[in-house]
């Protein structure tokens, strides 16, 4: 293992195994010892507080790698695919304590939404797809020291599209931002494990919470209506 994940409050691995069934003519029932594994998967899901120093490691897994720019801070640059698959990276994901070690290989973060509620944590929700569950062993892996990401360093801005965005943070109660790639896998012949992750097609979607200030109403008005004065309800 590399690191340590900091702030994790939930990691749920799941292995999927599906078994041919040897049936023959004759009986109701498979043969003796008439089951054969056709093929593996596994899953799981995360929650964890998001953290500056780590929450990239979810993009980089779900939209693909990012190069880092700049000399500390460092700034990376995520975008949803438009017409290929990125290169994502892949994740080995372990929990547990010895004896009783397990770890989702080959991961990839199919989806992974962002909730901002005021006066708390930014909060990371990942589902997860892998090739399969095995047995591990814990490497010495020292705690991992972050900085938490919270809402009231936050900043949400909002205006129609080709506008220019305007802060409205006062009026913003609470957001949640999910991206979707609907990952599924791809199984092939010598394998029980998949061979290829594919994109889905990926879709966001942002909710958002807000007083009912002039400048709030007016912006989503134009969001859904347009700018015009023919056509905006001012």
């Amino acid at each position: 293992q590399t690191l340590q994940l900091a702030g994790v409050e939930s990691f749920e691995p799941t292995t999927d195994i599906e078994y041919l069934m040897n049936k023959e003519m004759g009986n109701f029932a498979p043969s003796v010892g008439g089951m054969d594994v056709g093929k593996t998967g596994a899953s799981g899901s995360m929650s964890v507080k998001a953290s500056y120093d780590q929450i990239g490691l979810f993009f980089d897994s779900m939209l693909g790698t990012a190069t880092p720019s700049g000399a500390g801070p460092y700034v990376r640059t995520w975008a949803g695919p438009t017409s290929s698959s990125p290169t994502r990276t892949m994740l080995t994901m372990c929990r547990g304590i010895s004896p009783n070690i397990y770890s989702l290989l080959g991961g990839v973060v199919s989806s992974t939404t962002l909730t901002y509620e005021r006066n708390n944590y930014v909060m990371a929700a990942a589902d997860i797809v892998g090739k399969n569950l095995a047995t591990d062993t814990l490497d010495s892996v020292s705690p991992s020291t972050v900085t938490y990401i919270t809402t009231p360093q936050t900043v949400f801005k909002i205006d129609a599209i080709g506008g220019t965005p305007a802060a409205v943070d006062c009026d913003i109660l609470n957001v949640e931002l999910t991206m979707n790639t609907a990952t599924t896998t791809r199984y092939g012949l010598g394998t029980l494990t998949p061979c290829v992750y594919n994109y889905g097609e990926m879709e966001f979607t942002l909710s958002v919470t807000a007083s009912a200030s002039n400048s709030v109403m007016r912006t989503l008005a134009e969001l859904q209506l347009g700018t015009t004065p023919a056509s905006a309800r001012r």
